[in-house]
């Protein structure tokens, strides 16, 4: 197990982990990182936590993990570790745990597995942050008046650049408070 920041960047103050199918708007990623007071998790964690019993390919059988709610934990694909330490106490709780000799275990969700269940063994703390997007539409909060997001999850269209384009008209319009076009088609 290994996580390649850390070789090359020991000393970083934070990690941000990100599938290749999205697009990062990095500078809010530092500022976010400024802000972090570590050792944290950051991401989108406000995720369903019941665990499938189902036929999806989400399903884990109760032989694998026996709870029925999963602990807190941070998915779409992007999250932050902030914190110098977190990458090393969650490598060390996956070499003391299941993860380190039953392939049932690996199977499950990466976040699951790094953002909850590794995470809460080490008692790193998970906090959920707005404009992390799982879906085409780019999320965004309100930061000092001006629309804000982190990323976006390429689902049909693969085209980064034009994903990133999407998601840089987005950032830094004023957030009003009133849109016309919302109440247009709320009263239509």
């Amino acid at each position: 197990m290994n996580f390649p920041g850390l070789r090359f960047y020991p000393d970083s103050k934070c990690l941000v982990k990100a599938d290749v199918d999205n697009v990062l708007i990095l500078r809010n990623y530092e500022r976010l990182c400024e802000e972090a007071v570590a050792p944290l998790i950051l991401g989108k964690c406000d995720v369903p936590k019941t665990v499938l019993r189902n036929t999806t390919k989400w399903a884990v059988p109760e032989y694998v993990y026996s709870n029925p709610i999963w602990p807190t934990y941070c998915s779409t694909g992007t999250y932050v570790m902030a914190g110098k330490t977190v990458p090393q106490r969650l490598i060390k709780e996956a070499m003391q745990s299941q993860f380190a000799n039953s392939l049932n275990f690996r199977k499950l969700s990466e976040d699951v597995i790094f953002t909850g269940i590794l995470a809460e063994r080490a008692g790193i703390r998970r906090r959920h942050i707005n404009g992390l997007s799982f879906f085409e539409i780019p999320e965004y909060f309100c930061r000092n008046g001006y629309k804000t997001t982190y990323s976006t999850h390429l689902l049909s269209d693969k085209n980064p650049v034009k994903n990133y384009k999407k998601v840089m008209k987005l950032e830094g319009v004023l957030c009003r408070w009133w849109d016309p076009y919302a109440v247009r088609k709320w009263w239509l």
